[in-house]
């Protein structure tokens, strides 16, 4: 007799060799959805089945937000409502060594975007990437 495969809706990681989350994603059904990853590296994948669709973009973030996945393109999913490019220097370098520290397990695998991204989230500052990029690059702000 054929056994019919269920859908399963929800949250979903995939991780790499090291076991370190590469990706973090949601569907409603989360075995069709893998297949489309095939141009990432990963080698396992754990998810957790939540039907409901508020509570899995809730959780979706959260996870995104806590491993900093290198795959996850956070900032497109994002609609600033202001721009501020003119963040002082100093400050800015500050903010770059708090979140160094809070995040640096993966540090320095975050792309200036990410960085970006981290920035609005946890201060309220939005700052270009390519200043971020150049701030990234210039090893001054670890010294301040």
């Amino acid at each position: 007799m054929k056994q019919l495969k269920r859908s399963i809706s929800g949250v979903y990681l995939l991780l790499d060799d090291s076991k370190k989350v590469v990706y973090v994603g949601q569907s409603q059904d989360i075995f069709k959805r893998l297949p489309n990853h095939r141009n990432k590296t990963w080698s396992y994948f754990q998810y957790e089945e939540i039907d409901n669709v508020d509570k899995r973009a809730e959780m979706e973030s959260a996870l995104i937000k806590k491993y900093i996945p290198v795959y996850n393109k956070m900032t497109t999913k994002i609609v600033y409502p202001f721009y501020v490019n003119r963040t002082p220097t100093k400050v800015r370098w500050g903010m770059m060594r708090e979140l160094r520290e809070k995040y640096k397990d993966s540090w320095d695998s975050l792309s200036s975007r990410q960085v970006r991204h981290l920035m609005y989230s946890e201060y309220g500052c939005l700052v270009c990437h390519a200043t971020i990029n150049k701030d990234l690059h210039n090893k001054n702000y670890t010294v301040l």
